[in-house]
């Protein structure tokens, strides 16, 4: 399992139509986005191998 987990952290997105963010969880799955969630802690901490704290983080999916 090559999962990881970023739990609870901003969530930027770059929209050109409508810029976003929210606070939510996002787990990757080797080198491409599998969920996003746009409440934190929607995403079980065991279905990763990582788990990173993404309080007080910020997150740009387009740029992972």
């Amino acid at each position: 399992m090559s999962r990881t987990l970023i739990k609870d952290t901003l969530i930027i997105t770059l929209d050109t139509d409508r810029p976003n963010y929210f606070y939510g969880d996002l787990l990757i799955d080797k080198d491409q986005i599998e969920k996003i969630t746009k409440q934190p802690n929607e995403i079980d901490r065991n279905m990763a191998a990582e788990v990173i704290e993404g309080k007080n983080l910020m997150v740009m999916p387009g740029l992972i």
